[in-house]
């Protein structure tokens, strides 16, 4: 967004793994689309695209309870995590509670209670700095109700 406004960013991005990083300066940002203006549509599809997903996880703060909204944000991170998973594989999400509880938006104890309790269902195996998501289809009928 700063790209475009030229305002401050609007959040801050901490790398979980080792990680390359490059700069992209604004001017040079707006000059490479003066350059090639078809490039205007996708920018403007992917904004839109982050605008509906803000105002889908608004939503679901306001009208869904923890631990539903935890088997939502793991289920969506287990689709990229997941990479050549088979049903029935167990899918690790190197995510720990601090990370966790930012994405879900909530404090530690409702997401310890969450988890605990998906532990003790048999659907999450939860570790230091990971969680090992053990039964997909049960999970997934968690995050519908």
């Amino acid at each position: 967004m700063a790209l475009l406004d030229g305002s401050n960013r609007s959040a801050t991005a901490t790398a979980v793994d080792a990680t390359e990083t490059m700069i992209l300066f604004r001017q040079s940002f707006l000059n490479f689309l003066g350059e090639n203006p078809e490039l205007d549509t996708d920018v403007d599809t992917m904004l839109v695209q982050r605008l509906r997903n803000v105002n889908h996880i608004l939503g679901d703060m306001v009208f869904l309870d923890v631990p539903t909204r935890v088997a939502k944000q793991l289920l969506a991170l287990a689709e990229t995590y997941a990479e050549d998973a088979k049903p029935g594989d167990q899918i690790v999400v190197p995510l720990g509670q601090n990370e966790l509880d930012r994405l879900v938006g909530t404090s530690r104890e409702p997401l310890s209670r969450a988890l605990d309790s998906y532990r003790r269902l048999g659907l999450l195996d939860p570790s230091h700095r990971r969680n090992t998501i053990t039964d997909l289809a049960r999970l997934e009928r968690m995050a519908s109700f």
